[in-house]
């Protein structure tokens, strides 16, 4: 099997697993709007979940891509199977200690930086009324020990992807979702607030995705735990990897926080809509593209670690060129279809037709933002497979300032009521500038050129994409009715399909072919 099918083989593996765990994921978005609403509880919830995770992003997701897998694909493509075993014990140590003293001390210090946090971070000036940042702290600490078991899930996840073992990692997050729908529901009165349910499924959920994960793995014969004396050549460089991707992590996850902590500071229930929209486009993003990256990495890797740079050029490119044929009809479905889907999903009990206006105005440039990110992600593995993380520091770095500034800038531009589609627009600009900016760096340091025949391809799949749109004629911010809005989905999807066919679009026929 050639290397660009295995990526496809695995990504498909992880794609329809992922996309299961999207859809619970999705019923507990539905349960944590109709229980908190567009309102400032449920800015409360978004930036209290939001926090534990933007670390986890950070420890955990960051060791994986630049410093684990890597290391561990080289270990494993020659054949050092006992070496191998050490380093899995000795980052699994390291991670377990990093992960502890992170929580411990964002735990104790958070009744002093998280009004700190608030009060700095304003574009406008103003404090909405009503707002209350010590309703934030007290759950944001309850859920921080996640922290330590997401963390050490990645590493299991870690030992399993390199081992073309895909399909148990994509599907952990299913219980974290039922965890938190379950404990959600059951425990919605606890105390008076909806919100201590769903800490508690949180907790519970973390540990779940480790716990089945290292079951998985001790079974296989792996048998990963602490050790005290994990320091050596190969951890040593790990976290030299490691260390400038926290670097490049911590200039996104702040990124990030800016963002959040300024939609919250703009109108009540902005939060909770910019997360809502960001979790329609993550049905592409955290399906289709998570897939690929996650399935990209070691291949790249091993490729690069045999200096077979025609192979990793072809496998860049073709990844791209995959994740174009889902991302470009999405991001255009998600803007026909967004007002009926977020009415569909969301709208109920407190979440109410303010909410939808909030989060559909959102959608709007997150759609948008759909592709350009996309094709960073595809492109941004580049950087940890060779080995160059500092690059993806810069990069990182560069495109937060322009993120950071626009969260800023933007808010001017629109009326108070509708101040947080500056945040979102200062997202998609900053996506457009990491993607044009990755794409000369990895030609002019790794010599991964954009192939001519990629434009030709792009060309017919907008041409395709450009064909749904007569099923959505006219154009509207009117609520479908669900029987109409399944049948234009599917008409569309349809007609997608039958046009890429029809115009020859390599990606499609490579994804069909079971050569």
């Amino acid at each position: 099997m050639s290397e660009q099918k295995q990526v496809l083989n695995n990504s498909k593996i992880m794609a329809g697993m992922t996309f299961l765990s999207r859809i619970f994921g999705m019923l507990r978005d539905l349960l944590v709007a109709r229980l908190v609403g567009a309102t400032r509880l449920g800015d409360v919830w978004s930036i209290s979940f939001m926090i534990p995770n933007l670390f986890r992003r950070l420890i955990a997701e960051g060791a994986m891509t630049s410093a684990f897998v890597p290391i561990l694909s080289d270990l494993s493509e020659h054949k050092q199977q006992e070496a191998a075993r050490e380093f899995m014990r000795s980052v699994f140590s390291l991670i377990l200690l990093a992960s502890t003293l992170i929580a411990s001390v964002m735990i104790l210090t958070l009744p002093m930086t998280m009004p700190f946090l608030f009060k700095v971070l304003n574009p406008v000036g103003v404090t909405p009324s009503g707002t209350r940042f010590e309703d934030m702290v007290l759950p944001t600490r309850i859920m921080f020990p996640y922290l330590i078991f997401i963390s050490l899930a990645s590493i299991c996840q870690g030992v399993l992807n390199v081992h073309n073992r895909f399909a148990l990692s994509a599907a952990t997050p299913i219980l974290l979702n039922l965890s938190m729908i379950s404990f959600g529901y059951l425990l919605r009165d606890w105390h008076g607030d909806p919100i201590w349910g769903l800490c508690v499924g949180v907790l519970l959920g973390g540990f779940l995705q480790f716990s089945t994960q290292w079951i998985h793995l001790y079974r296989l014969g792996f048998r990963i735990w602490p050790v005290f004396h994990f320091w050596g050549s190969r951890t040593a460089e790990a976290a030299r990897l490691w260390f400038p991707t926290v670097f490049s992590a911590g200039i996104m996850q702040i990124n990030i926080v800016v963002a959040t902590v300024a939609a919250a500071n703009l109108v009540p229930g902005s939060t909770l809509a910019i997360t809502l929209s960001n979790r329609l486009i993550e049905f592409v993003l955290g399906v289709f593209t998570a897939a690929l990256t996650t399935s990209l990495l070691p291949v790249l890797s091993r490729q690069r670690a045999r200096n077979d740079m025609d192979a990793a050029n072809k496998t860049l490119w073709s990844s791209l060129a995959l994740i174009t044929l889902v991302a470009l009809p999405a991001s255009v479905g998600l803007i026909l279809a967004g007002p009926s889907l977020i009415n569909l999903l969301f709208v109920g009990g407190r979440f109410d037709e303010s909410g939808l206006t909030l989060t559909y105005l959102a959608l709007i440039f997150h759609a948008m933002m759909l592709l350009p990110l996309s094709w960073y992600r595809i492109i941004g593995q580049s950087y940890y497979a060779f080995k160059r993380v500092k690059l993806a520091v810069y990069i990182a770095a560069f495109g937060a300032l322009v993120n950071i500034s626009g969260c800023f800038f933007f808010p001017h531009f629109f009326p108070p009521s509708l101040a947080h589609c500056g945040v979102v627009l200062a997202n998609l600009v900053s996506a457009c500038v990491l993607v044009l900016t990755s794409r000369i760096v990895i030609a002019r340091t790794f010599n991964l050129v954009w192939p001519p025949h990629l434009n030709s391809e792009l060309a017919r799949m907008l041409l395709a994409t450009i064909g749904i749109l007569p099923f959505w004629l006219p154009i509207s911010t009117r609520i479908l009715p669900l029987p109409e809005l399944v049948i234009r989905i599917l008409l569309s999807v349809l007609a997608y399909v039958i046009l890429v066919w029809a115009l020859r679009v390599p990606s499609f026929r490579q994804l069909v072919s079971n050569k």
